[in-house]
């Protein structure tokens, strides 16, 4: 054995020797060289990741200037993208302003706590504190002294950006320290930065906290996996890092409600691994003592790592519990025990509340399939099978040195920390994915992690058997990995190679930077390989430059290029700006929960429900009154949200108490709404339930109040898009078992359609696509001709022939604008039907003529469910509040977000009459 130390010991002197000797004069092997080079991977690893995000400012969705200006400022930089960031921009928007993130300060028991008016008014919440906004202003002020026309949206929609940039850090260092491997830290960065279910939520413009909920975990495991490397030294390190993991610890709760899942990741480490050190130091201990063997040293080593892990344990989990608790109150610490249990419940129908589950419907809490987790993490299941084997292959931590120095004991073959802290983390986030897809992005440091391993697993296991054939195995099989990297991007029709090196310039300074470290770099290695006298040496770093490059070009070609359209745009907030200046300040805007976010943001006025409220009964209430047809029902329901909010059905409320459950407490909202308050007062009098008069007084004080908010609701594309969401918790039979699926359930939808109207010999026609085959295509034909409405089914052969058939639909509405009045026709076509067609012709637009020079009018049909035909919504959005008498159209905007009805951006006022009488 000491021989072969020493040839390996001269070998290493000779490589040393041989870079000292080059003609460069200059020695690669020195320390602060060493330290330079990391830097520089570092520097260019962040302004990678950074200018990869930087893709969408550049606008790329679209070359119409006028569509570009809709989508951005007056100084031309983009809006925000998708719906969560324009919370956070509200919270650094009072942060700024006010230096907390509430809107106002509220007295609650004798402290002045932080409040947000806006967010489920009229009640509103406790205004939380975040680090996203406090990074957003600081960002701001950075950048608004350098440039007074940044606004704060602007400084947010960087903030993504740069914090990512952070990402790369403890994933470089994490793999360097299981491997020595500078090229699988690289690799492993890259992927994670890179992995497309962290970086489509992380891109510029998309200012949410995902980024947040990854990065102090990665911190938290570099710390960890530092402390136990330097547990076996008799210094302060190791404590140093198990000191640092904590403090990062109870930083997470301020980044991330769900912190706790990385806290009992390393809890599940720390304590197996303590027992696991545990067992072993007493293992060797009693096998030293049989044997009489005097292995003193040994011994004391064992069991110096032995108490160093239980010091970081007892450090880690100890007073990361107590520093929770000092900072954020019990409250946090035991919601850390139940939290995991409501996680694992994402997929009930309908939540313990009774109430419907509107968690069941959000896209990105969909149950993941196993494809999709695999596709979703790394991009492939070449890349995911790696990272298990990387994963795996951390195991043998004895392998990464030659081959002659390893023992003949398995034991000695097996370092069993950094598999077993991998296998925990990587055990847990593919739980979590597979209960939403959003958690797919927790299980890619993991993945990553395992790829990184697996590269420096390579490098370091040919480097240090130069003397064996093993390159004749890896070399092919690095030049297939690099060939299949190279096809990838060959098939890709997006993929250039350019735009991957160069794929933004929007912030010349980053690009700058990126390019310059990656030239010294180049230069760096180029010069190496030319110093580096062992041609095997030589070409071993060359192949695993190409393994790199061949593992991680696929994944950067999947998000080269990049887009993502914002969701605000001018069109709505035309509208919007009317809300805020037209209205009362106590006025409640009403909508789907989905833009909740924009509206508070924009209007400064309360909105029913938003993102961080859609699990709530309101989802019930909202989507009951834009899906029924009775206009009271509507109307009283908008005015009990917009004035009482819950107070009518919460836990302790007169209705829940006396009827026993939701259900009967439903069925007595639904009845007494409607009606006028004496009218409400006598049913409830006569109802078998035997109110009190004071009970009777309590109900009617939160579904007729006598003083009452004011309640704007608004409509849009989309909302038509999702009908089948919000018309199936409007139709919520609770009747049902909780555990009905959802294709049992009452919903409704509707089906935008190709529509051409014109007037030929003064009759109106309209012909509405309704199906297209190979062969033929199937019409819907209406006709206006002396104020009578008819219609006909039509199929058109692809060589012209026509066969007509009775219109099978339920209901025909039809609209039409003409001189500044809307005139309404409906028609009972087939009352067996299950489908209905909507209609809007104006002729006030003709947009064309014919080949008879008959005009051709600007319209629109959809065809809907039976049952939302006639429901507020149709009528709202459709036909603009006609056949309405209570809810009044009052400001109508562009809305280029979704195909639909143009002004697709609608207000309505809703007047409450004379409910009270």
């Amino acid at each position: 054995m000491t021989e072969n130390n020493e040839k390996v010991k001269n070998s290493d002197s000779a490589n040393n020797q041989s870079s000292k000797n080059s003609k460069f004069n200059f020695n690669f092997e020195d320390k602060k060289v060493k330290c330079a080079k990391t830097i520089l991977i570092i520097i260019f690893l962040a302004f990678l990741s950074f200018q990869m995000r930087a893709q969408t400012a550049d606008m790329g969705f679209t070359t119409n200037e006028q569509y570009l200006d809709v989508f951005s400022d007056d100084n031309g930089r983009m809006y925000l993208t998708a719906l969560d960031p324009y919370y956070y921009l509200r919270m650094s928007e009072n942060y700024l302003e006010n230096g907390h993130t509430g809107d106002t300060l509220k007295n609650i028991d004798g402290q002045q706590v932080p409040w947000d008016s806006y967010k489920y008014g009229p009640t509103g919440a406790r205004a939380t504190f975040n680090l996203l906004s406090v990074v957003t202003v600081w960002v701001y002020q950075v950048w608004h002294a350098m440039d007074s026309t940044v606004t704060l949206m602007n400084a947010a929609f960087w903030v993504p950006a740069i914090l990512s940039m952070f990402l790369i850090t403890p994933i470089f260092f994490t793999v360097r320290r299981i491997t020595s491997s500078d090229i699988g830290g690289a690799v492993a960065a890259i992927l994670a930065s890179l992995s497309p279910s962290i970086f489509v939520k992380t891109v510029a413009g998309f200012s949410d906290t995902p980024i947040l909920e990854i990065l102090p975990l990665l911190f938290i495991v570099w710390f960890i996996i530092e402390a136990i490397h330097y547990s076996k030294e008799k210094n302060y390190k190791s404590l140093i890092y198990g000191l640092l993991a904590t403090l990062m610890l109870a930083l997470y709760p301020f980044m991330w409600s769900a912190w706790w899942y990385g806290y009992y990741i390393v809890i599940a480490f720390l304590v197996i691994y303590a027992i696991y050190k545990g067992i072993s130091y007493n293992s060797i201990a009693k096998y030293t003592k049989s044997k009489n063997n005097n292995h003193k040293d040994k011994i004391e080593s064992e069991k110096l790592e032995m108490l160093n892990i239980l010091k970081i344990s007892g450090l880690f989990i100890i007073g990361g519990a107590v520093l929770i608790t000092a900072l954020y109150g019990t409250g946090t610490m035991m919601n850390s025990i139940k939290a995991p249990l409501n996680y694992l419940g994402l997929d009930e129908v309908s939540s313990q509340t009774g109430w419907p589950n509107v968690l069941t419907t959000v896209s990105e809490l969909d149950t993941a399939s196993l494809d999709e987790i695999i596709s979703s993490s790394l991009g492939s299941i070449h890349l995911f099978a790696i990272g298990l084997i990387g994963i795996f292959l951390s195991l043998f931590r004895k392998v990464l040195t030659p081959v002659k120095q390893i023992s003949n004991g398995l034991a000695e073959k097996l370092d069993i920390k950094y598999a077993l802290l991998l296998i925990i983390w990587f055990a847990v986030t593919f739980l979590a994915a597979s209960k939403g897809v959003r958690f797919v992005a927790l299980m890619v440091p993991p993945l990553s992690i395992g790829v990184g391993i697996f590269v420096g697993f390579i490098e370091q296991f040919i480097k240090n058997n130069l003397d064996k054939k093993y390159e004749y195995v890896a070399y092919p099989t690095i030049a297939i990995i690099v060939l299949y990297a190279l096809f990838t991007i060959y098939r890709a029709d997006s993929a250039d190679l350019v735009r991957m090196l160069l794929p933004s310039n929007y912030v010349p300074i980053a690009e700058g930077i990126m390019l310059a470290s990656l030239a010294v770099l180049i230069i760096y290695k180029v010069a190496e390989l030319i110093a580096e006298s062992n041609k095997k040496l030589v070409m071993n770093k060359i192949f695993m430059i190409l393994l790199a490059i061949g593992l991680i070009t696929p994944t950067i070609a999947t998000i080269v290029p990049f887009y993502s359209v914002p969701t605000y745009n001018d069109g709505w907030g035309e509208s919007l700006e009317w809300i805020n200046t037209q209205t009362p300040n106590n006025s409640v805007v009403t909508c789907w929960w989905d833009n909740g976010h924009i509206y508070t943001w924009k209007t400064d006025r309360m909105v029913t429900f938003d993102g961080s409220s859609q699990n709530t009964p309101r989802a019930y209430w909202v989507g009951r009154a834009f899906s029924t047809s009775n206009e009271s029902l509507a109307n009283g329901i908008f005015r009990m949200l917009a004035s009482s909010g819950d107070k009518a059905y919460t836990t302790d409320s007169v209705l829940i108490k006396k009827t026993g459950s939701i259900k009967n407490t439903v069925d007595v909202l639904n009845e007494i709404l409607p009606l006028t308050k004496s009218d409400a007062q006598k049913a409830l009098k006569n109802s078998s339930y035997k109110f009190t008069d004071t009970e009777v007084s309590e109900i009617l004080d939160a579904t007729h109040p006598k003083v009452t908010n004011p309640d704007y609701l608004i409509t849009y594309n989309r909302m038509t898009s999702i009908a089948s969401v919000w018309s199936y918790f409007g139709n919520w039979d609770f009747n049902l078992p909780a555990g009905t699926s959802r294709s049992e359930r009452e919903a409704g939808s509707f089906q935008g359609l190709q529509t051409y109207a014109t007037n030929i010999n003064d009759t109106l026609i309209v012909r509405s696509l309704i199906q297209q085959t190979a062969e033929y295509n199937i019409y819907t034909l209406i006709e206006v001709r002396n104020e009578t409405l008819t219609g006909a089914m039509m199929a058109v052969t692809n060589d012209g022939q026509m066969q007509t058939q009775q219109l099978n639909m339920h209901k025909v509405k039809l609209m039409v604008n003409e001189n500044g009045k809307s005139k309404m026709y409906n028609s009972l076509a087939d009352p067996d039907g299950q489908l209905s067609l909507l209609i809007k012709v104006d002729k006030n637009s003709i947009i064309g003529t014919d080949g008879s020079n008959n005009p051709v009018y600007s319209s629109s049909s959809w065809m809907a469910t039976a049952n939302l035909e006639d429901s507020v919504y149709s009528k709202l959005h459709f036909f603009d509040g006609e056949g309405l008498d209570t809810i009044k159209l009052e400001k109508e905007s562009l809305d280029p977000t979704a195909n639909g009805v143009q002004p697709g951006f609608k207000v309505f006022s809703v007047d409450y009459g004379n409910y009270s009488k």
